[in-house]
């Protein structure tokens, strides 16, 4: 199945879904992406992340992506 749109599915640490997240490229930088809105990785709730692309292809975010409990809303590839 292919996806309708780009996104960041957030996992919490029991496994459940937690969020996701639209999210599109940046058309100057391709390795930009720019989230729908803000999210804090690192906050209690959030263990694990997957990006998933509309072409079916999917990528898990690092650990280090959760050190900081800062928000972000840009994702860099």
């Amino acid at each position: 199945m292919v996806a309708s749109q780009d996104v960041l599915e957030i996992y919490g640490r029991d496994g459940a879904l937690v969020r996701i997240i639209a999210m599109t490229r940046d058309e100057h930088d391709l390795t930009k992406w720019h989230l729908a809105e803000s999210v804090s990785l690192g906050d209690t709730q959030s263990e694990s992340a997957v990006l998933r692309f509309r072409d079916g292809t999917s990528e898990p975010l690092t650990a280090s992506m959760f050190a900081s409990s800062a928000p972000i809303n840009t994702i860099f590839l």
